[in-house]
């Protein structure tokens, strides 16, 4: 992939997620899972040991890590992402949060590349399948170098099924999306839906477990899979 489509990729992203009512809808209908997603993260970082100092990449307005973080104390915040729309949203969602902060508009994989032993625990959601597999690679590689020792990732993101193709992947997201996104009308339902054909690029969690190995992380494993098999919650450990 070349530059100009790196930035196109981004750009696209970005202009999706600063329709920030479409996806807010998506998440109080829980369309995504988060809801049994944040229960299963919850109880991996309680039993990984103290938070440390916490990644929040892609974090959105961060309505989502920072209930999560509340009774977890981090020693420190950081929250990426490419849109200033969601960014002005989590100073305000994370304000609660007792220790430093600091929120960085930019591409999470650039920006975490500039990073080394800078985190304890790195958290990211819906946003490496974005990435083509070269660039995944070296998202698990940065997240590595971030990394301090003894350091964890989680990752929320599509996965498709063993031997499934992307066109069968899409196949059924499309069929689960028109059912389950019953609060979205008609012309956000094809903003998320064109989103998906446009943006996902999603992997099987074997391949997703393999790049974190590859880079470093001793572990990979499964600590949630949605009833439809479309995302899974994993957990890698340095």
């Amino acid at each position: 992939m070349n530059t100009a489509q790196i930035h196109e990729n981004t750009d696209s992203v970005r202009a999706f997620f600063d329709q920030w009512q479409i996806y807010r809808k998506i998440v109080a209908a829980d369309c995504l899972c988060h809801r049994e997603e944040t229960a299963a993260l919850a109880r991996w970082l309680d039993a990984q040991g103290p938070v440390g100092r916490f990644a929040d990449l892609a974090c959105g307005d961060a309505s989502f890590t920072a209930p999560l973080l509340a009774s977890r104390h981090p020693a420190s915040y950081t929250g990426i992402d490419v849109s200033d729309v969601a960014l002005s949203l989590a100073r305000k969602n994370t304000a609660a949060l007792s220790c430093p902060k600091t929120f960085v508009c930019g591409d999470f994989l650039s920006e975490l590349e500039k990073d080394t032993n800078a985190f304890d625990t790195i958290y990211v959601g819906l946003s490496v399948h974005h990435l083509v597999k070269a660039d995944k690679c070296r998202f698990f590689a940065a997240a590595a170098r971030a990394l301090g020792p003894g350091g964890r990732l989680a990752i929320y993101e599509p996965a498709m099924r063993p031997g499934e193709s992307f066109d069968q992947f899409l196949g059924r997201s499309d069929r689960y999306c028109r059912q389950a996104c019953t609060t979205l009308d008609a012309g956000e339902l094809e903003s998320l839906l064109n989103h998906i054909k446009t943006c996902d690029l999603p992997e099987t969690s074997d391949d997703y477990g393999a790049m974190g190995r590859r880079a470093g992380f001793r572990s990979a494993s499964i600590l949630f899979r949605d009833p439809q098999e479309l995302w899974v919650l994993m957990g890698f450990d340095l």
